[in-house]
């Protein structure tokens, strides 16, 4: 990709993240994700910062205002990263892409799992798209996954949607959104081995039952498990507290 290429993605970036562009911009938006690295980073960053900012004007704003905020706020994030995003050049994305790496280094063994939900974040092409726990343990059976890693609880009465499954080396990762746009992955695989000390530790509080161990990073919260076999994670980028909700809930109070 050129630098007069690169510079026409990060521009379209904003609206991408609208969904404010046509099909043909869109997929060259796409495939330019799919490419790069840098600009998967950079579309995580806009899209944490708009999460941010509408949550801040939404408690800002008067409260009979509060409902225009949130109907607006969208399309004046847009504008708003549209205007900056000009003054982003294709040495500050090769910035961008070395300081990922300096951050990385300190994951342990976790990169896999940040790679993932980047990739679910921009629409990855090789999501395999479903709303339905049923039809989506059937596509997941069909493409010759692990028996043991195609159950797929269902987080809906946790205020999550379902919107399909990533398949990785690490193993499934089935994506879930809430009303705000913001991606969950319950991932599921063989064990990991994780070197990186965990921030938090939650164990059952009858003695029994796999001890979940809780990782605050950089963009993003990761709370690991091992249960029947199989290492589990759910990742999502909130704070860790909010993560480990809903992995208590996965784990010792069953849904679906």
């Amino acid at each position: 990709m050129t630098p007069e290429e690169l510079e026409r993605i990060v521009g379209l970036l904003p609206c991408y993240r609208a969904a404010q562009l046509d099909s043909d911009q869109a997929d060259a938006v796409r495939q330019a994700l799919h490419e790069d690295a840098s600009l998967r980073q950079l579309l995580a960053t806009i899209q944490d910062a708009d999460r941010r900012t509408i949550a801040s004007l939404r408690q800002a704003a008067p409260a009979e205002l509060r409902g225009v905020v949130t109907e607006k706020a969208p399309t004046l994030l847009s504008a708003a990263w549209s205007r900056a995003a000009v003054l982003i050049t294709a040495a500050s994305l090769a910035l961008l892409s070395f300081s990922t790496v300096e951050t990385s280094a300190d994951l342990g063994q976790l990169e896999p799992l940040e790679d993932l939900l980047i990739a679910a974040r921009i629409g990855d092409l090789d999501l395999i798209s479903s709303n339905q726990t049923g039809s989506l343990q059937q596509a997941l059976l069909q493409a010759e996954v692990p028996p043991a890693w195609t159950t797929i609880e269902d987080l809906g009465s946790l205020g999550l949607l379902l919107d399909g499954a990533l398949l990785a080396d690490e193993g499934v990762a089935v994506v879930w959104r809430d009303a705000q746009g913001g991606t969950f992955l319950l991932v599921k695989g063989a064990p990991m081995d994780i070197y990186r000390t965990p921030d938090r530790v939650l164990r059952p509080d009858t003695g029994s039952g796999p001890v979940l161990q809780g990782h605050q990073l950089q963009g993003f919260s990761a709370i690991y498990w091992e249960q029947g076999g199989r290492g589990c994670s759910l990742v999502a980028g909130v704070p860790l507290d909010e993560v480990a909700g809903l992995a208590f809930q996965v784990v010792w109070r069953p849904v679906g």
